[in-house]
């Protein structure tokens, strides 16, 4: 069992971070009514002449000494640190451990934490630099994120604009924008051979709904008549979060403080069978009133906004079918959206590690957590070992929560703790392979980070990175 005797240092000014998943949700759900979509004309200043490679923000005080790799137990490799602009051979052991993925996900045990944005941030930029990855995802809704695309990919906006469009604060950090713009450095320096950008969640409703009108409005007066009919969709009624969150009837919903009604629900999902019956049936016809992509993109709207009100529905009632629809939709989104954007291309992805593991509904979950069949599961069932999940976890944990202040989280040195025996090999960054390693034990449950359940590590990652420390984020965009 977990050791009780763990030091926790109070929250100095935010909220405790709810313990239960459902709680969890609507805060950050929340995040999208405080404007976070909102974007900004002025200009943002960003200097994009560096070349890819060329350091665009260093991590300070990031060059520990590492012990080599002979030093380490078999399938352990010692990371050099977090710092973009060190060399990159401590992770040339990820080209091995990710043959043959085509889609690699980056996750971490808790969002607003920087260090793992930092470690994330680093990979991406091997990945893209060293393993010809060309397109680049995150957990944060698709619709919003379509603002980050224009900007990585064309420098349309400006990069306030482009943070704005990644929603949740979890991503809107220095580290991250250093990353977002230096993905548009390497578009501005190879316009041939462009990084492509896109969100995948499916939490704005909002921007489905909008999406679906726009593509519907066109047609005769039953066509329209569907269109108003997606309104039914919880956060759907109105075109922005700020509408949606002001209206008196949806709001409550919204912020889980009234459950989603079977009839509105089942209202919702008659009228998005009927949406896609149409769309389906009148695609030539649509094609010419728009084009080919806009038809996709408002398919997509339609599987996000399914997956939305499903998730709505059944958060209160039965919270582990939520988490199905969600993630099931997610998943569907990044399938669609890469087939869309950068059709065979290979694909990062980085989110929670719960939404990136495989094997997801077999997970032991803890005290206020659920187990259910994630984004990575479906990933890792389409595409067998073209999918490779690796989990971030951490020794010491501090996060940002919502802005406001710094927690930190209770140690992870417990026996059955997966940090416990990365720690007892003394290095600050490690890079572990689970498909054969001298440091974990064949077949043992660990429990994954905080939030991350218990269970096989090699059963639900194909590798792990492990910080000693990671910070808790800064500077808000």
């Amino acid at each position: 069992m977990r050791s009780t005797d763990r030091k926790h240092l109070v929250p100095t000014l935010p909220p405790p971070i709810p313990r239960d998943r459902t709680s969890r949700f609507f805060a950050l759900l929340a995040f999208v009514a405080t404007g976070a979509c909102s974007e900004s004309t002025d200009p943002s200043g960003a200097d994009f002449s560096a070349s890819p490679g060329d350091v665009v923000a260093a991590v300070p005080g990031d060059r520990p000494t590492a012990s080599s790799d002979a030093a380490l137990p078999r399938g352990a490799h010692a990371l050099a640190g977090l710092d973009p602009a060190l060399p990159v051979d401590d992770l040339a052991p990820l080209d091995d451990i990710l043959e043959p993925a085509e889609i690699v996900a980056l996750g971490e045990t808790i969002h607003t934490s920087g260090g793992y944005s930092a470690a994330r941030a680093r990979i991406i930029r091997y990945l893209v630099q060293h393993r010809g990855y060309r397109a680049v995802s995150f957990e944060g809704p698709w619709g919003p994120a379509e603002a980050t695309r224009a900007f990585v990919e064309d420098g349309l906006g400006t990069l306030e604009a482009a943070m704005a469009g990644l929603t949740f604060l979890a991503w809107r950090n220095d580290v991250t924008k250093d990353l977002v713009a230096w993905l548009r450095s390497w578009n501005v320096a190879h316009p041939n051979d462009k990084v492509r950008f896109f969100g995948f969640d499916v939490q704005a409703p909002w921007d489905d709904g909008r999406r679906l009108r726009a593509v519907l409005g066109r047609g005769a007066p039953a066509v329209r008549a569907l269109a108003d009919a997606t309104r039914d969709c919880i956060g759907a009624k109105h075109d922005t979060s700020r509408e949606a969150y002001a209206d008196p009837i949806e709001a409550p919903t919204l912020r889980g403080e009234m459950r989603l009604s079977k009839a509105q629900h089942d209202a919702c999902i008659a009228t998005l069978a009927s949406v896609d019956v149409h769309l389906a049936a009148e695609e030539a016809n649509l094609v010419k009133a728009s084009t080919q992509e806009e038809l996709e993109l408002a398919r997509v709207a339609l599987v996000a906004l399914r997956a939305m009100n499903g998730q709505m529905f059944h958060l209160s009632r039965e919270p582990v079918k939520a988490h199905d629809a969600r993630d099931l939709g997610m998943a569907d989104v990044l399938m669609r959206l890469r087939a869309l954007r950068a059709p065979g291309g290979k694909t990062v992805i980085w989110a929670h590690n719960r939404h990136i593991t495989t094997r997801g509904a077999e997970l032991v979950p803890g005290a206020g957590d659920l187990a259910w069949h994630s984004t990575g599961s479906v990933l890792a069932e389409r595409l067998g070992a073209r999918y490779a999940a690796i989990g971030l976890v951490a020794k010491n944990v501090s996060l940002n929560w919502d802005g406001r202040g710094v927690t930190t989280q209770p140690t992870r040195d417990g026996d059955d703790d997966v940090e416990k025996p990365l720690s007892k090999l003394s290095q600050p960054y490690l890079l572990l392979d689970l498909a054969d390693n001298a440091v974990l034990a064949p077949g043992l449950s660990y429990e994954l980070g905080e939030f991350g359940g218990t269970g096989v590590p090699a059963a639900h990652y194909r590798a792990l990175v492990y910080l000693e420390t990671s910070p808790a984020q800064k500077a808000f965009f």
